[in-house]
């Protein structure tokens, strides 16, 4: 261009132009600048290329630690749960099992963060937990373990919230645990509620822990425990960002949800609908146990 004010150069860049070049014409520096591009044109064709590489693979190491996850040992009985995450892996995790004795133990578990980084250390807790189960070890064992492989192989900044329930062989006995997660909520056959909260800070932080039960209760007939991770009580409305979903909405919703015999995964999309973020939410994990 015969333009050769800044300005004009100015126009030209942010009109489109990959680059801007004034009359007269240097032939060395035209041929510099051309060699210029057609390099940048192969650097950035090489990070698209190590991009989609990085991508694939990450894609295939997401479907490893999926299936790793997904275990066929769940034991469905007496539970009902739905958990739902942004990304195909959650850092949540939801475990059931019969022991030898006919005991049911019971692990939700939040690790930090959500997508692949948070799931990382989940299939290790999946095979110790359905392992120890059919073992026959105590919950109570079950945990202490999990915390010591989770300090010793995890990095620093990952760790993972549990909650634990055990139920004695006729269902009448409850041993509770809860180590840095949301209040177990027990839904009382009088209609009253039982908040129960953590008593200890989260698991793969500390090299011993407290293993003995926090909570020990009567399990009775019409009576439900409720295990859920933070993704559901701090979703909040994003048209009014101090509104928060809270434990008492939630309450309301349990109730009404079983009243009108409806899943626990139509609950949760309703949660999301109240965040009006159907694609970008923290990840959310409830259970009920009769």
């Amino acid at each position: 261009s015969a333009g050769s004010q800044m300005n004009d150069e100015l126009l030209g860049l942010e009109a489109g132009a990959i680059d801007y070049i004034t009359k007269p014409i240097s032939t060395s520096i035209l041929e510099a600048r051309v060699r210029n591009q057609i390099s940048l044109i192969f650097t950035r064709r090489e990070l698209e290329k190590a991009h989609n590489k990085i991508s694939e693979e990450r894609d295939g190491l997401e479907q490893i630690v999926y299936k790793m996850r997904s275990n066929s040992e769940f034991d469905n009985r007496q539970v009902r749960y739905s958990t739902k995450s942004a990304e195909i892996n959650s850092g949540d995790l939801v475990l059931s099992s019969f022991t030898p004795k006919g005991e049911q133990y019971v692990l939700v578990a939040d690790f930090t963060g959500h997508g692949l980084p948070a799931a990382i250390g989940s299939p290790l807790v999946n095979y110790i937990f359905y392992a120890r189960c059919k073992d026959g070890a105590t919950l109570a064992d079950i945990i202490t373990e999990i915390n010591s492989v989770l300090k010793n192989i995890l990095p620093t900044h990952i760790f993972m919230g549990l909650i634990g329930v055990s139920l004695s062989t006729d269902r009448r006995q409850a041993q509770l645990w809860n180590y840095g997660m949301e209040d177990i909520l027990i839904h009382n056959p009088d209609n009253t509620w039982t908040e129960l909260a953590s008593k200890n800070i989260a698991l793969g932080i500390l090299p011993e822990i407290d293993k003995a039960a926090h909570y020990e209760i009567s399990f009775q007939d019409n009576q439900f425990i409720y295990l859920l991770t933070d993704g559901i009580t701090e979703a909040f409305d994003v048209d009014n960002s101090t509104d928060m979903f809270g434990v008492e909405r939630l309450k309301l919703a349990l109730i009404e949800n079983r009243a009108q015999d409806k899943s626990l995964d139509e609950l949760i999309n309703n949660i999301t609908l109240f965040a009006h973020s159907p694609d970008d939410f923290d990840d959310m994990t409830l259970l009920e146990l009769s």
